[in-house]
């Protein structure tokens, strides 16, 4: 009974530590994405700032050169958004969606029940679960 005592005593320990360590990792990480944000957009505004700088040079006018800065950041921005509307738009069509379906179904069961519960192809492309 004793060794069953000190058994538990010791996981409950480790447990506690590694909560610890889990919550302070947990923070740091935080810290670390909100810093790295913080660092992109300090570098891309001295990117473009420098770019500003340059067109000023080239073109011989800040105001010039601003404009076309804007216009250029203008463009990108439509073509990532285009981007992002397309991602969006593959991800509804009925193939995806049955993909999606078909890994969280995965997911979801457990590791003793996924091989009862097994998908079998069809010939038309869509799963059916077998009976």
């Amino acid at each position: 009974m004793l060794a069953l005592q000190e058994l538990v005593q010791a996981q409950r320990q480790l447990f506690t530590a590694e909560w610890q360590l889990a919550r302070s990792i947990t923070v740091a990480a935080f810290l670390c994405a909100a810093l790295a944000a913080f660092f992109a957009l300090a570098l891309s505004l001295s990117v473009t700032m420098l770019a500003a700088l340059l067109l000023a040079k080239w073109l011989g006018s800040w105001t010039l050169s601003l404009v076309v800065l804007v216009i250029i950041l203008a463009l990108c921005l439509v073509s990532v958004l285009y981007g992002l509307r397309y991602c969006l738009h593959r991800m509804s069509l009925p193939e995806t969606r049955a993909q999606l379906h078909r890994t969280i179904a995965g997911l979801a069961s457990t590791p003793t029940n996924r091989s009862r519960t097994r998908s079998k192809a069809t010939n038309d492309g869509t799963f059916q679960k077998p009976e």
